[in-house]
């Protein structure tokens, strides 16, 4: 009698760390002009929003997106570079300078850990992850997911 209708959606979405919501240090402004920029950002974390566009999606001004970016700079939760007349903000999914690296065990199971990228000495972190990390790297199961 019918035929079998197939319905899909297109989704459009993005994804906010937790913690970056849960702050109480940064302001509403700051947290809102992070969304604005994960929402253009590349799989890499790369966001190239002018910042008239981030004032005009915020719906402020761009003196106030501005301190907002300045703000979460401060706080680490994102860097920026000028190229000419463009910025280029680098979001990062923890506060800090760290890049996300995929530990693939043979078993096929994903373990996801921090790498601290800094030039700080980071030989006395004695963590758990840090050891894996370590561990997988000797092996060759590391999978790194940096750009």
């Amino acid at each position: 009698m019918g035929e079998n209708m197939q319905i899909t959606r297109d989704y459009s979405f993005f994804i906010v760390p937790d913690q970056l919501m849960d702050t109480e240090i940064l302001s509403s402004h700051a947290k809102l002009a992070y969304c604005v920029m994960a929402r253009f950002a590349d799989k890499h974390g790369k966001s190239f929003p002018s910042l008239e566009t981030i004032a005009k999606r915020m719906g402020i001004s761009r003196t106030i997106a501005k301190e907002a970016i300045k703000s979460l700079e401060k706080t680490k939760w994102l860097s920026h570079k000028r190229t000419g007349r463009s910025n280029i903000y680098i979001l990062r999914s923890t506060p800090g300078d760290y890049q996300m690296v995929t530990i693939r065990p043979s078993d096929g199971r994903d373990m996801t850990s921090k790498e601290d990228t800094t030039k700080e000495d980071t030989t006395k972190d004695t963590s758990d992850a840090v050891k894996v990390l370590e561990y997988m790297n000797e092996i060759g199961e590391v999978q790194r997911d940096i750009p």
